[in-house]
């Protein structure tokens, strides 16, 4: 299930260790890490020295009921470093903008080394971003409109479709984590689905893992559905015989 493993966290920090890195939501899983883990964390890192930095992404997607933004692991101690974006939640590649939170003598030196790199960053930019930041809800608002009727499809499907996958929903962001139940690994899985299926997956290999494919919630639900529905006739072909599950009978491009 994705779950906190505080002893085996205890056992990697070891005297090699000069960050720790977290990123909650969690890509690729799309686990959250509650407070109670983050203060643990941390907790665990301040007691060896060990600076914490928190990737935060997808911050402000929760999928589960609950508050509309996600608590941050800056909470747990001014020496706690997070960094997010309007990349990923707000989808405005274009600004390229995002910020850190953290002690003052890192955020100064940070300062000073985008200085001298690029100066500045262009005011038009900043402004657009602002104003994002402004009607952050009316922008959000239907991208976790569309993730949450994604989620109710894929859980419907990933239901549908057991002797396929395993799967454990997300709880936040925009991507999911299930294992291949197929006999076949998931680098061949994927590179045969986008050739054949025109369905673009993540093997588990660009992670350090095997069995699992990283799978977005992104896309428009009617594109979600369509490419969904491809992937049931690719593990068709594969298997040789009938799979479990329902025809959408969705049209239009896959995501």
């Amino acid at each position: 299930g994705f779950a906190w493993d505080r002893d085996r966290f205890r056992r990697l920090l070891d005297g090699r260790v000069r960050l720790v890195v977290i990123n909650t939501p969690h890509n690729p899983t799309g686990r959250v890490a509650p407070p109670a883990v983050l203060r643990e964390v941390h907790a665990l890192c301040a007691e060896r020295g060990i600076p914490l930095l928190a990737d935060e992404h997808y911050r402000f997607l929760p999928l589960e009921p609950g508050p509309e933004l996600l608590p941050s692991a800056a909470a747990c101690g001014e020496d706690v470093i997070a960094t997010g974006s309007l990349v990923k939640c707000f989808g405005l590649m274009g600004l390229r903008l995002g910020w850190m939170v953290g002690p003052r003598s890192l955020l100064d030196r940070a300062r000073d080394l985008k200085d001298y790199l690029t100066h500045c960053v262009s005011p038009l930019s900043e402004r657009l971003a602002l104003e994002a930041l402004r009607h952050r809800e009316a922008l959000l608002a239907p991208r976790r409109r569309d993730l949450l009727a994604n989620l109710a499809l894929l859980r419907e499907w990933m239901h549908d479709h057991a002797e396929l996958f395993e799967w454990v929903p997300p709880q936040g962001g925009v991507v999911s984590y299930p294992r291949l139940r197929l006999p076949m690994d998931a680098d061949a899985f994927c590179r045969d689905l986008v050739r054949e299926a025109g369905v673009f997956l993540l093997p588990a290999s660009a992670f350090e893992m095997q069995g699992f494919v990283r799978l977005g919630l992104g896309a428009a639900p009617r594109d979600l559905a369509a490419a969904l529905e491809r992937i049931h006739d690719f593990a068709l072909r594969y298997r040789g015989s009938a799979v479990p599950g329902s025809r959408r009978g969705a049209e239009g491009p896959c995501a």
